[in-house]
């Protein structure tokens, strides 16, 4: 496990342009790497890769672990799911060392402490082994729980158990084998009748069934999906709030794997095709009454999805040769500027450098997936050395870095012998209202390390130089990801 002692970051990962939309999601960059996560204003849990539960009231940079989770079935690779009902009670569930039984503990004192029950799943089905177990609960009071075997010639043993946490006991409700076709990823009830069940199946079955009845009969769901793929996986939905609201994702399988992002305000009975997130993969997620959607990928890492920030009628066009790009993003961009604050109203442009070609994006299309914030807030982070950065940082001549000349000299539309990663935001105006006064920022990758630099307000012919080691790659994706976005590329 990572050291701990590691505060958290949020980094501004862009977003995706899709049907006149442009969306945001922010990578927490935590020493954790999560499996599941609640998160409601200050008060969290979370279940990391390691099955370490984790707790704060203080907000995500202050997780700590309140249980470890040990003496799992070592046939089940670890698996733990987790169900965080409310600020103060979690219920989490695994199989036994021996694989014999189902294992539900619940804490209704913030982890303080546990109480444990047992379910015997082997007297409700001829073949069972230790293989899968979801849990959900509709309030404190009701909750379910799916248990799955694993798959045995194409077909799984599917049961759900119904949790009444009043009287304390855990009852057999029904036998899905033959309801459910496909293997269950989650489950989802917000009423203690209504729920769903998310299915992976590659095939043309569903991916979404829908109860009304509390899980004695399932029918799947069909939802407008506007592309044809070849098959599309499920995740359990979620809601928030009393007014139905939720938000669901779908893992679409075609020429491309695209994670669709679908959301409702009626429980589910209309949904609507939102966009595509700026994920390689999605792992689960969850979400809150404020409507905040938190995204965990297939390496444990945590993202919030910051929602739409503009939107464009008619759609996304056709891109025009380099020397447009500018005109097209300022055309067609969300009047983002006029919620910008006074200081970032002074960005005149920001200039990249990427595959050879040089691009100029003017202010009022900065704000499109939120590069220039992320930008900002590293001189922040830099300065008190967070996130692995060298806080020494050093004073130098802008004639002493190259690569400080040569942003001084680019023209957007030229194309550049040698592919440099370059990025400039401009500033009409210093900075003065902070620890720090400067004027413009640079952001270069040399090697495997990338470089942060800016311009000392008093003296604009020198600038202070940081080093962030590692951090190469970091910056090719972060230019590539906001290329796509504001250029269609």
């Amino acid at each position: 496990m990572k050291n701990k002692s590691l505060g958290f970051l949020v980094v501004i990962l862009l977003g995706c342009l899709l049907s006149g939309c442009y969306s945001n999601c922010a990578e927490i960059i935590s020493p954790w790497e999560f499996k599941q996560v609640w998160i409601e204003e200050n008060f969290g849990w979370a279940l990391t890769t390691d099955n370490e539960v984790l707790y704060t009231k203080n907000g995500v940079e202050e997780f700590v672990p309140v249980k470890k989770i040990e003496n799992i079935c070592i046939w089940t690779d670890g698996f733990v799911n987790a169900c965080f009902v409310d600020k103060e009670t979690a219920y989490i569930t695994y199989f036994s060392a021996d694989g014999e039984s189902i294992i539900v503990e619940h804490t209704e004192n913030k982890g303080n402490s546990w109480a444990q029950t047992y379910i015997h799943y082997k007297n409700y089905a001829e073949i069972c082994d230790a293989g899968y177990a979801y849990l959900s609960f509709a309030d404190r009071e009701n909750g379910f729980l799916l248990y799955c075997s694993t798959p045995a010639a194409g077909k799984m043993t599917k049961l759900l158990f119904h949790l009444d946490n009043t009287e304390e006991k855990i009852s057999f409700a029904v036998d899905l084998t033959d309801e459910l076709t496909g293997y269950p990823q989650g489950i989802c009830f917000y009423d203690e009748d209504n729920g769903y069940i998310a299915v992976t199946y590659h095939g043309e079955n569903n991916y979404l069934y829908k109860t009304e009845d509390g899980g004695l009969t399932w029918k799947g769901e069909h939802l407008p999906i506007e592309e044809d793929y070849n098959y599309i996986d499920g995740y359990a939905p979620f809601f928030y709030g009393d007014d139905g609201a939720g938000m669901l994702v779908l893992k679409a399988v075609g020429k491309n794997v695209s994670n669709i992002l679908l959301t409702t305000t009626d429980y589910g009975k209309n949904w609507k095709e939102e966009e595509i997130l700026p994920l390689d993969s999605v792992n689960g997620y969850s979400g809150n009454e404020n409507g905040e959607l938190f995204l965990i990928d297939n390496s444990g890492k945590l993202y919030q999805y910051m929602g739409c920030s503009g939107s464009n009628s008619e759609g996304v066009q056709e891109t025009e040769p380099i020397t447009e790009l500018s005109e097209y993003t300022t055309e067609n961009a969300s009047s983002s500027s006029e919620t910008m604050s006074d200081e970032d109203q002074q960005i005149t442009s920001m200039l990249i450098c990427w595959n050879n070609d040089v691009f100029s994006f003017e202010n009022n299309s900065l704000d499109i997936a939120g590069l220039y914030k992320n930008i900002e807030a590293m001189l922040w982070i830099a300065l008190r050395g967070g996130a692995g950065i060298n806080s020494e940082g050093n004073r130098i001549d802008a004639a002493s870095n190259d690569f400080i000349q040569l942003s001084e000299k680019l023209t957007p539309g030229e194309r550049l012998e040698e592919n440099i990663l370059l990025l400039r935001i401009n500033r009409k105006n210093a900075v003065e209202n902070t620890s720090m006064s400067y004027k413009d920022i640079l952001l270069y990758r040399d090697n495997e390390d990338a470089y942060l630099a800016w311009q000392m307000a008093d003296d604009l012919n020198t600038w202070y130089l940081f080093q962030l080691s590692g951090y190469g790659e970091w910056l090719e994706k972060e230019v590539a990801i906001f290329m796509r976005c504001a250029t269609g590329f």
